[in-house]
């Protein structure tokens, strides 16, 4: 192998992996988990039980806020529209995944993304 093609991996792989050395840990910052749905349901609830547990095992602080109204669709945006970097995930019902896709034309946000921003989703028993 010649000296500059073994320059040219060395610096490929060192651009390459750089970056993803010097990120922070996961999580640097509080996470918020948004639920499109009024405080004090059932989802809202689970919210706040798993908001606790992610917590304690990530020390670091969870907030649940509440994004109401629209059948969902204003906090299923508020998430669409935030950076994809796992801070910000949702928990909400069928209505802001399935239903409204299928009922409205014109929704102002995406499924995917939506599901970008925390890839593995709950579900109930």
């Amino acid at each position: 192998m010649s000296k500059v093609l073994k320059l040219f991996v060395l610096l490929l792989t060192t651009t390459t992996f750089l970056p993803a050395i010097a990120a922070d840990p996961y999580p640097s910052k509080p996470i918020r988990i948004i639920v499109p749905l009024a405080p004090g349901g059932v989802t809202d609830v689970a919210a706040r039980i798993v908001g606790a547990k992610l917590s304690e095992r990530l020390n670091q602080p969870v907030i649940v806020e509440n994004k109401p109204g629209a059948a969902q669709s204003i906090g299923s945006e508020f998430v669409a529209n935030a950076p994809p970097d796992g801070y910000t995930i949702i928990m909400g019902t069928i209505s802001a995944f399935a239903i409204n896709a299928s009922l409205y034309k014109n929704l102002r946000y995406s499924i995917s993304k939506i599901s970008r921003q925390f890839p593995w989703p709950l579900h109930n028993p």
